[in-house]
């Protein structure tokens, strides 16, 4: 079992998750929704100098707002402020990780056409399939997420014993499940945009 003062971090890293993951989705229901924004999406060599400064400012941010917390904040306040400052860590951490190998900053390593090579209408169908990527992605870590935090409710909140405690993991389970479930939608709708010639104008 959990110890209460974890699961009460975990709440926050998760609240904070959902947060995040809601900007995501957000960020990428607009790009697919709208003619003239995102085309970016569609020269992975343009996303690095972004990632960069993701890194740094997360990184920074993170560090500050958790010498804060630890500093001058009391007990439960601590716990969300550590929970939101790991989020930032976590995500300088994979960002920073993702800067190591440039291959990952090309078309060609995600099968999708030459930046170059496309019109400009091809250029905007192209970011319209990888918004709902996007979109449909960020679901998926909601989904999950929630089930995630559904599951420690009965160590912060007394549910009774038994039945209720078994349905919280059942659901959390079952969502967590679900979240991986759109996961491989997302998977195959990208799938889907890396041949170029299904690259369509419309």
């Amino acid at each position: 079992m959990l110890p209460t003062w974890f699961a009460e971090y975990t709440l926050w890293l998760g609240i904070g998750s959902l947060a995040a993951f809601g900007l995501f989705t957000a960020f990428g229901v607009i790009v697919s929704t709208r003619d003239r924004n995102g085309a970016w999406l569609t020269d992975a060599s343009r996303a690095r100098p972004m990632t960069v400064v993701l890194a740094m400012t997360c990184g920074v941010g993170g560090t500050a707002l958790l010498m804060f917390g630890l500093a001058f904040l009391h007990a439960h306040a601590r716990l969300a402020v550590s929970g939101v400052a790991s989020l930032l860590e976590i995500t300088a951490i994979a960002s920073a990780a993702t800067l190591i190998d440039r291959r990952l900053w090309t078309n060609e390593f995600w099968g999708l056409p030459p930046a170059e090579a496309m019109t400009s209408d091809q250029a905007q169908a192209l970011a319209r399939s990888l918004g709902r990527v996007y979109a449909i992605c960020g679901l998926a870590c909601i989904v999950a997420v929630t089930g995630a935090l559904i599951g420690i409710i009965p160590k912060l909140v007394y549910v009774g014993s038994g039945l209720l405690i078994a349905l919280c993991m059942v659901a959390g389970i079952l969502l967590i499940a679900a979240g991986v479930g759109v996961g491989i939608w997302a998977w195959k709708v990208f799938d889907s945009v890396r041949q170029p010639a299904r690259i369509d104008t419309a």
